[in-house]
């Protein structure tokens, strides 16, 4: 029954909604701050589920939608590429989460056999080396 009851109820027109996003993008880029859907919804007064149901899927509201996630985007990328004092777990998280970056970290722990056991040392190249360094 909720549900139902809430798929009844829209806040915005579609030209109100286009206004409140771009308005709302404006505000959170003046303030330095990354635009997202779930705080224009809590700003707003609109529910996760109407934000899901109503305004994502339908095509008069989900172009304002892009709009914001790519104003989203967009100060997410300028902030990773201008840190100043933003925390970089924010900005990593951010980075994985809506961006779609990953975190690669590839450390090879095999020798070149992958037996991952240290190769002898040629006693004679080791004294060549000692000698050239001493001498």
């Amino acid at each position: 029954m909720a549900f139902e009851r809430n798929q009844h109820l829209c806040k915005f027109t579609p030209e109100e909604f286009s206004e409140a996003v771009d308005a709302y993008i404006v505000e959170q880029v003046n303030k330095e701050c990354v635009p997202t859907a779930k705080h224009f919804a809590l700003m707003n007064g609109v529910s996760r589920q109407q934000m899901q149901v109503k305004y994502k899927k339908d095509p008069k509201y989900s172009e304002s939608i892009a709009r914001l996630e790519d104003a989203r985007d967009g100060m997410t990328e300028y902030f990773l590429v201008n840190p100043s004092d933003r925390s970089p777990a924010t900005l990593i998280f951010a980075s994985k989460n809506w961006l779609g970056m990953t975190d690669k970290q590839e450390i090879g722990h095999t020798s070149p056999d992958g037996s991952m056991s240290p190769k002898s040392v040629d006693s004679s190249i080791v004294q060549s080396l000692v000698d050239k360094l001493t001498g």
